[in-house]
């Protein structure tokens, strides 16, 4: 086998417009690439973003991680299993993690004349994924639920923020009147509220005869009990993201039956490995499992949108990221996302 190398790279991407949520407003953000190759000329890319609000890690963190802790354990794999045991092992951020694992997936497959789609046995060659409606002005709410609608997508990811109730209220019946039934709505407010404060917005919704697909994380990632609490009102589904990282975390959640969803991401799980895992054992618990992504770029989203398809090629994941990029090498059509 040819000898490895490894490349970092970095890129801008910039979004046709803010993206606005309870814990930050983003416009243009860097991406890093991790690259493996070798000198026949095969190669395999991951990718990772610096989320210090989510996953509590910095680009020079990551750059750090893949540089000094990474390669030098990788540097001698000769083979996908034994690169994979090998990063396991390793004590790097999550996000560090999962470029290192795409792109060993990326370059083992190729190396096997195959591709990454390949080699997660994905049948298909698109995604449904809602859209995000950012945090806004209830004014401003009817043309960015009609832009979404008129290009197709029928399920809409609500980011709301810590606001008087009445606000919020407000805002859901300026979307519900605009949408008229024609798409999902799915409420996440980024853990930017309290158990009395979700519960008395789901109390309200009910009292306006809006239906949600879900709440996600209206809570802080810790309080498990405040899921479990908001799942037991039975007034809409309620789904865990920052609250679940790992496997460990998912043990916790099915222990307090905390919620009936959960939002995968590569960046939190660590690569599309220990993803398939805890993907494996929510379905088994009778759990709905969506697939996310941070604002990333779109070697990232494909691989998450890879994810989605292998183990929910049924279910509307939550991979519109590159919709945003100004310049997406991704297409979207009709609320599908091309694989």
């Amino acid at each position: 086998m040819s000898s490895l190398d490894f490349t970092l790279g970095r890129h801008e991407v910039t979004l046709r417009e803010p993206f606005i949520t309870a814990l930050r407003r983003v416009e243009q953000y860097p991406v890093i690439t991790f690259t493996i190759s070798d000198q026949s000329g095969i190669s395999g890319s991951g990718e990772a973003v610096a989320t210090p609000a989510i996953v509590g890690d910095s680009l020079e963190e990551i750059e750090k991680d893949l540089i000094q802790v990474i390669t030098p354990v990788l540097r001698d794999v000769s083979t996908l299993s034994q690169g994979l045991r090998e990063l396991a092992e390793v004590r790097a951020t999550s996000s560090s993690k999962a470029a290192a694992d795409v792109a060993l997936r990326s370059y083992f497959a190729k190396q096997s004349g195959t591709t990454l789609a390949g080699t997660l046995s994905v049948s298909c060659d698109q995604i449904r994924t809602d859209v995000t409606v950012p945090v806004a002005e209830p004014e401003d709410l009817e043309e960015i639920i009609n832009q979404r609608l008129l290009q197709g997508f029928s399920s809409l990811k609500v980011k709301l923020k810590n606001e008087p109730l009445e606000k919020n209220l407000e805002a859901m019946k300026v979307i519900a009147n605009v949408v008229q039934g024609r798409a999902s709505l799915r409420i996440d407010p980024n853990q930017a509220w309290d158990f009395d404060y979700s519960a008395a917005f789901l109390r309200g919704l009910v009292t306006l005869g809006i239906e949600i697909e879900y709440l996600e994380q209206p809570v802080a990632r810790h309080e498990i009990d405040a899921l479990s609490r908001l799942q037991e009102l039975n007034l809409a589904p309620i789904m865990a993201d920052e609250s679940l990282f790992t496997m460990e975390d998912l043990e916790k959640l099915l222990k307090a039956k905390a919620c009936t969803w959960v939002n995968i991401k590569l960046l939190k799980s660590g690569g599309i490995t220990p993803a398939l895992e805890i993907a494996q054992r929510a379905a088994d618990e009778g759990l709905k499992v969506s697939i996310g992504s941070m604002m990333e770029g779109a070697g990232g989203v494909h691989a998450a949108a890879l994810l989605a398809a292998a183990i929910a090629p049924e279910l509307t994941h939550d991979l519109d990221a590159a919709w945003w990029h100004r310049d997406s090498a991704i297409g979207y059509r009709d609320g599908w996302l091309a694989l």
